[in-house]
């Protein structure tokens, strides 16, 4: 499986519909909102290019990043692509990676191997933990 790319974003997402979306400041939180999520983005950017210099990720480079770390949130876990793209197997023994919560960070989600992992190989983990 692949992420979708900037230019697929650009068809639907709202954080590049560059009309009215006709949404309450309550829910329009791409812009209109007090999280103003373009905006911090934004100024975090400029402040980052400043640091970096010319070796910086453009500002579209950025936002598709942030677009796909918001369009991997359930609740109040983000899914960072990685974790969303890992897979299930039939046989209990395929298993190479478990879900575990980082101490302190309950709502975060990491990968564990249970075994070495080859270059290449597909990420298989049980669907059916309690994690």
């Amino acid at each position: 499986a692949t992420l979708p790319a900037e230019e697929d974003y650009r068809r639907f997402h709202p954080a590049y519909f560059q009309g009215d979306l006709q949404l309450t400041e309550e829910y329009d939180v791409w812009r209109r909102h007090p999280a103003n999520w373009i905006g911090q983005l934004r100024a975090c950017h400029a402040a980052y290019s400043r640091y970096v210099g010319r070796d910086a990720v453009s500002f579209e480079e950025a936002l598709v990043g942030l677009v796909r770390l918001h369009t991997r949130c359930f609740m109040e876990t983000e899914m960072v692509p990685l974790l969303d793209l890992a897979n299930t197997a039939d046989d209990i023994e395929a298993f190479n990676v478990e879900t575990v919560e980082p101490k302190g960070r309950p709502t975060r989600l990491c990968f564990k191997a249970m075994r070495d992992i080859a270059a290449g190989e597909e990420l298989l983990m049980n669907y059916q933990t309690d994690h």
